[in-house]
């Protein structure tokens, strides 16, 4: 995933039709169920959480931005992206994206996540981000390692994930998705999906780059197609209802990773 380009951006807002939204703060029309220990059997008609925008530093660190955000809605706000990445690439520090990685070494150096210099760290991918979350609470992340070349096949997989997401949404339950970042389909991006409304047929994002934005339907669908493999519709569900489930606001994680050293004066 490269670092987003201004006039990428740029390009993005007006082909894509993103309407960007005034704050992701509440609103007195917005529909915010409560999370609930089971899963709703249907979508509600329309769903907007309130989840706070974090905004990235780099590109490659769009994935640990959004469980930033994830965790705060769930209640645990004392970790950044950094300490998130940090802990992340401890956790597979032997996987062989990260072995050799100048980031591994300055944690292994002793460096906290703010002394670390973030310009080399290599992202997360999608596979590393998803199993980072398994390892702290339940997490839903089904994975397509190609798309059906039959195109009926293909439209049902998209309509059901698309379903799927809305079941989480109107749970109460965020949901990250990785897509392209905009109809260039040139680099990759991951956003959290705070709701969407049916009648207008909008999905409201949070984008650690652009902030608290809006998609059509067809363009967040566009996007969300990685046609390539294991990428296709691919989303990530944190704390989702079952065993170890844990009610908004007593998230309380204990991120792994070595102590950082005192620093010498």
């Amino acid at each position: 995933m490269s670092s987003r380009n201004p006039s990428i951006l740029l390009a993005f807002i007006f082909s894509m039709l993103l309407l960007p939204q005034c704050a992701s703060g509440p609103d007195t029309n917005e529909a915010e169920p409560p999370p609930v220990k089971t899963l709703v059997s249907a979508p509600a008609p329309r769903v907007k959480l309130n989840i706070e925008s974090v905004v990235q530093t780099r590109g490659s660190l769009s994935s640990p931005a959004c469980m930033e955000m994830v965790f705060h809605y769930w209640g645990e706000k004392r970790y950044s992206q950094y300490d998130i990445a940090r802990s992340l690439v401890w956790e597979f520090k032997d996987a062989k994206k990260y072995v050799k990685s100048h980031t591994l070494f300055q944690i292994r150096s002793g460096k906290s996540a703010a002394e670390m210099d973030w310009s080399s760290f290599p992202g997360t991918g999608t596979y590393y981000a998803g199993e980072f979350l398994k390892s702290l609470g339940n997490t839903r992340n089904p994975r397509i390692q190609n798309l059906p070349r039959d195109p009926g096949r293909s439209q049902k997989l998209q309509d059901q994930f698309f379903k799927d997401v809305k079941i989480y949404l109107s749970s109460g339950i965020p949901v990250i998705v990785h897509q392209w970042i905009d109809g260039e389909r040139k680099d990759q991006t991951f956003r959290v999906v705070t709701g969407y409304d049916e009648d207008k047929q909008l999905v409201f994002l949070n984008d650690p780059a652009l902030g608290a934005m809006e998609l059509s339907y067809s363009a967040f669908l566009g996007l969300w197609k990685v046609d390539q493999e294991w990428l296709a519709y691919h989303y990530i569900a944190f704390n989702v209802p079952g065993e170890g489930y844990i009610p908004r606001g007593e998230l309380n994680l204990q991120l792994k990773g070595p102590a950082s050293k005192p620093e010498v004066n």
